[in-house]
């Protein structure tokens, strides 16, 4: 047995650098040069980003690769398997795409390989960095592409962080056909609940007690469906029932609890389909926590601070927030059934026998609307197990308080 001492460690690939005190760094620059040193010309050049839209596409009069090619095709692949795994999570995307084509792959994939290769030609300098701010709350970036395969199956993508950079992430085909965007993202989470737990029992066992972890969606049908189980369900999500009833009833137990982020802050996206531009490069940037990249210096405070500002993260630690954070007062002419005029706390209940000429708000306007319409992204019968009413009537309402469903 060889053991090493010091703040810089070579392993597997991997240079391991602590001399930056809070700071891990991760560097698979040299593994990178050897993977690339031998490889064939027609992969030679550099590109923005390591897949096109097009990356899912697949077409079956493609010509198939011969014997070496397809060797070839397979053996890189695997490397760059393990360096998306390790150093680089910025590939993950293309990888775990390429990584179903290995059986039989065709020119067309040979061709997104190559695209590969170049983007790290021109990246293979960037490092993984991982901060810790706090350890007793993890927070999950999770998503959901719907029907994005040939064969119409969703793409999975999640994201790990206890600060800055990414401690955990994944990037997978969903094994099962879905039917709505919803439902792929209540399958990406459920995918995603055993690392989940896991990461929180593993913790706990180090001597770390844990906050329930924080999971981000951009869904809030899904997050309603998560949330409130049996009272958000209808005929239409009776099949998935297993599904969100776990999420639920882990958001009971205090393991988890659920939180909208806007779809231009998740950071999951990122797994679930190629980016390109200028989103590519900001959510690259936060998952590896670049303090440079391939145009020059980055300013990481502040693309956090921004970030943190759109999801609210100020008050996201507070120990009395739920699903939605705080509760806000309105004046009790715009709650249901009330007369009186002075201020109360608007909150949400769930009622087994709702009615649908009852009014619900639409969070995304902070305006109230029949439930019977289409709000905010939501369909009519994931809201009608869900209705808004004054704390003052909730006894004669015989209603039961529930959680807040959304911020």
């Amino acid at each position: 047995m060889t053991v090493r001492r010091g703040k810089v460690h070579d392993y597997l690939g991997m240079t391991l650098d602590f001399s930056i005190s809070g700071k891990f760094t991760v560097s698979m620059e040299k593994y990178l040069d050897d993977v690339i040193a031998k490889l064939p010309d027609n992969m030679n050049g550099t590109a923005l980003s390591p897949a096109a839209e097009h990356l899912f596409r697949t077409r079956d009069t493609t010509k198939k690769l011969d014997k070496e090619q397809a060797m070839l095709f397979h053996h890189v692949t695997a490397q760059l398997l393990f360096a998306c795994k390790r150093g680089r999570p910025d590939l993950q995307t293309a990888v775990s795409f390429l990584c179903t084509r290995v059986k039989e792959p065709d020119q067309d994939d040979y061709k997104k390989l190559a695209r590969v290769i170049r983007y790290i030609r021109r990246t293979k300098f960037l490092c993984l960095t991982m901060e810790a701010s706090h350890l007793d709350q993890n927070h999950w970036y999770i998503d959901g592409a719907f029907a994005v395969h040939n064969d119409m199956k969703s793409h999975s993508g999640s994201y790990m962080t206890f600060g800055r950079g990414m401690m955990y992430g994944s990037s997978n085909k969903q094994k099962i056909n879905t039917t709505s965007s919803t439902e792929a993202e209540i399958v990406a989470v459920h995918d995603n609940m055993s690392s989940i737990l896991w990461t929180r029992y593993f913790l706990e066992e180090q001597g770390y007690p844990m906050r329930p972890s924080m999971i981000y969606q951009d869904n809030q049908s899904a997050i309603l469906l998560e949330s409130n189980g049996r009272a958000s369900s209808s005929k239409r999500t009776r099949h998935m029932n297993i599904r969100y009833f776990f999420v639920s009833d882990c958001q009971q137990r205090g393991h988890v609890m659920l939180r909208y982020c806007p779809t231009d802050e998740m950071i999951g996206d990122f797994f679930t389909k190629p980016l390109g531009g200028a989103k590519f490069r900001c959510f690259r940037n936060i998952i590896m926590n670049c303090s440079y990249d391939d145009f020059g210096p980055v300013d990481m405070d502040a693309i956090m601070t921004e970030h943190n500002k759109n999801i609210n993260y100020s008050d996201m630690r507070d120990p009395e927030s739920t699903v939605s954070g705080t509760l806000e007062t309105v004046d009790s002419q715009e709650c249901v059934g009330t007369a009186c005029s002075n201020k109360l706390e608007r909150t949400y209940y769930s009622h087994q026998d709702v009615r649908k000429n009852r009014y619900v708000s639409d969070v995304r306007k902070n305006t109230y609307m029949p439930s019977a319409k289409k709000l905010a992204g939501v369909t009519p019968h994931t809201l009608d197990g869900c209705h808004m009413q004054c704390n003052a009537t909730v006894d004669r309402m015989n209603c039961e308080p529930g959680r807040l469903i959304i911020q």
